[in-house]
């Protein structure tokens, strides 16, 4: 992660925590349970983007605007 510009994934506790302890920032895929909710949070936090529904035009757009807004980055870093 620490080589990382984005990290994509389902958005449980244990990735999202170790991204944002690499100051890296999100695009997040929730599938159910609680993560929906630490997607959420992500998102308010200014530190990711969230996905849905999924499809390959929508990932891609929500990858390219966390790589190209340096916020999100600013946001990963803060958290």
């Amino acid at each position: 992660l620490t080589h990382a510009d984005v990290a994509i994934c389902g958005g449980g506790h244990g990735m999202v925590a170790k991204a944002l302890l690499a100051g890296v920032p999100l695009v997040v895929v929730p599938g159910g349970g609680d993560q929906w909710e630490i997607a959420n949070r992500v998102v308010r936090q200014g530190s990711g983007r969230l996905v849905r529904p999924l499809t390959a035009d929508s990932l891609i757009a929500e990858v390219g605007e966390v790589l190209s807004s340096p916020r999100y980055h600013a946001a990963a870093q803060q958290a």
